[in-house]
């Protein structure tokens, strides 16, 4: 949840950003997420590259959720499509997270700095 004074600034996007950059770094992923309504987060996660997501060829429909008091939809991202308007932005953030010092009792080290950015995990589960 972002606070309400971040809502729809370049410090919530860089979330969003950062988490993409992540996620590339480490060899890519699809997220699934749910994103409200009522404050315009589906539609900025729409701008970023969040698409609906489908049960049998059909998106998802918003639904109400109680808790947060407000209607929610369930988005789609697959990390190799953040809309295009953000690859500098996005090419930053990951060689901001590639070069930066992790502090620990021993040595400092970068710790992406080996894997290439283009790097893949092997695949763990396969449909059939």
């Amino acid at each position: 949840m972002v606070d309400a004074d971040l809502r729809g600034k370049f410090e919530a996007i860089s979330l969003v950003i950062g988490a993409f950059a992540l996620a590339q770094i480490l060899g890519n992923c699809v997220g699934f997420m749910t994103a409200t309504v009522k404050h315009g987060s589906s539609t900025i996660l729409r701008r970023l590259g969040g698409r609906n997501l489908h049960a049998a060829g059909d998106p998802i429909p918003p639904f109400f959720e109680p808790d947060w008091g407000c209607d929610m939809e369930l988005l789609r991202f697959d990390t190799t499509s953040l809309n295009p308007r953000f690859r500098a932005t996005l090419a930053e953030a990951r060689w901001q997270l590639k070069t930066a010092p992790l502090f620990s009792p021993g040595a400092p080290r970068r710790p992406f700095a080996h894997v290439p950015v283009n790097y893949r995990l092997p695949l763990l589960v396969h449909d059939s």
